[in-house]
């Protein structure tokens, strides 16, 4: 993979970070953080994988 789609994949895990704790400490709603609760894990991956990657 090229350095262009692991920049992807940072910038995608970051955005679903910041989305995901957004969702928490505002609780708009259940789903939400259910949701949360499964993209937070996928969304660190995707960044330490991206970082590794990149290097």
């Amino acid at each position: 993979m090229n350095k262009l789609s692991f920049n992807l994949l940072f910038w995608a895990g970051l955005a679903i970070l910041v989305i995901d704790l957004l969702t928490y400490y505002n609780h708009i709603t259940y789903y939400f953080t259910t949701l949360g609760i499964v993209l937070l894990p996928i969304s660190i991956i995707l960044i330490i994988v991206s970082y590794f990657f990149s290097k």
